[in-house]
């Protein structure tokens, strides 16, 4: 184990890509990045298919259940509970509105 801080490891990352790559890749990557919903839902889907491509879909499915297990020990089940009785509440809601306004 590395006593080097994340800061530290960035900092070497950037270094080394910058040596290959060179400044103008920055540049590019700054360019590209847009603060606009469109271009950022096409950049994450880019991305989402490299992964996909390179580990298969089930990794999802195991980042998935990783992380639901992580949030279990830490909050525990009531707030799986709490969270199925809120989003059964907001269903019931649209489905009410949706009645009321003639939808």
């Amino acid at each position: 184990m590395s006593d080097m801080t994340c800061r530290e490891a960035g900092r070497l990352g950037g270094q080394a890509t910058s040596a290959k790559y060179g400044r103008a890749h920055f540049a590019r990557l700054g360019a590209m990045a847009s603060p606009a919903p469109e271009v950022l839902r096409a950049s994450a889907a880019l991305g989402g298919a490299a992964t996909r491509d390179a580990h298969g879909i089930d990794h999802y499915r195991e980042i998935g259940r990783r992380g639901g297990l992580a949030v279990l020990a830490v909050f525990g089940k009531d707030h799986y509970r709490e969270a199925g009785r809120k989003g059964g509440l907001a269903a019931a809601a649209r489905k009410r509105a949706q009645r009321e306004g003639g939808a």
